[in-house]
């Protein structure tokens, strides 16, 4: 190699490992749903992959869906509205009270 191929690799190698922190960092979520589902096959076996498993994530955090997505809209519209978590207690205590 000469001297000036040895800066010139050193800089392309750079350049990859940015590119490479750059993707890892925009599919981090991606990535930690990974690691997570990973830890909960090792850790509770074929049940976790059940049927019934995947009803019950999905039914017990779809409320939390809900709201997220009434705060998407009101957060596009401009409007900064904080009074989300008493708006979604309120609901509870009256659902609560109807039971």
């Amino acid at each position: 190699m000469s001297a000036s191929a040895a800066p010139t690799n050193r800089l392309k190698g750079a350049a990859t490992r940015v590119q490479l922190g750059v993707r890892i960092q925009r599919q981090g979520a991606l990535i930690a749903l990974l690691a997570l589902v990973a830890f909960g096959a090792a850790r509770y076996g074929h049940g976790f992959y059940g049927g019934s498993n995947l009803r019950d994530l999905l039914g017990d955090n779809a409320k939390f869906g809900f709201i997220a997505l009434g705060m998407t809209f009101v957060i596009m519209s401009g409007g900064i509205d904080l009074s989300v978590g008493s708006v979604v207690a309120l609901g509870g205590v009256l659902a609560a009270q109807q039971s």
